[in-house]
């Protein structure tokens, strides 16, 4: 039965990631494949720099670091070797990639975990551009799918673990005045 239940998630899974793919835009194209590229060092430059016209959140600026960090050893040090699943251009070599060809594993988005753990905590120390920060990690997770080199469910998962790290680490300090 699990086996069954498997097949059906993987081949909706695959039905989404194809029908992005047929509806990606020659407008859209190159901005989120830059978008695809802000991962985790990109969220820590932000937190730095907002941290530096902020010194006095510099405490909150050191829970987006952990924040991010969890959500990364979490997708890449423990989910990601022990599901294995493949990049979906190599289930799937007929598409065209608008981004480079990561080697790991697809299962869970590294980068959707970082995004989202980095605006949920971003978002509690710099509560004035929350708005942005949530835009900027929906696109970035999105992106993900849209340049090729992961599945929905890859970025849910990434989603799932971000908010949790993020939640984890940020926990029951007090939002920043804004």
């Amino acid at each position: 039965m699990l086996g069954w239940l498997r097949g059906v998630v993987s081949a909706l899974d695959a039905s989404a990631f194809r029908s992005v793919l047929a509806h990606r835009s020659a407008l859209l194209n190159p901005l989120l494949s830059a978008v695809s590229y802000f991962g985790a060092f990109a969220w820590i430059g932000l937190a730095l720099v907002l941290g530096l016209l902020r010194p006095n959140r510099w405490p909150g600026v050191y829970q987006v670091i952990l924040a991010i960090g969890l959500a990364s050893l979490l997708t890449d040090v423990v989910v990601k070797p022990l599901v294995g699943r493949h990049r979906p251009y190599i289930d799937h070599p007929d598409i065209v990639l608008l981004a480079g060809r990561p080697g790991d594993a697809s299962f869970p988005s590294s980068h959707a975990a970082n995004s989202f753990a980095g605006a949920y905590a971003l978002a509690r120390v710099f509560p004035e551009f929350r708005a942005a920060f949530w835009t900027l990690a929906i696109l970035v997770a999105f992106s993900r799918v849209y340049v090729g080199v992961h599945y929905p469910l890859d970025v849910v998962a990434g989603v799932v673990i971000g908010l949790l790290a993020g939640a984890f680490v940020v926990g029951g300090t007090p939002r920043q005045p804004s």
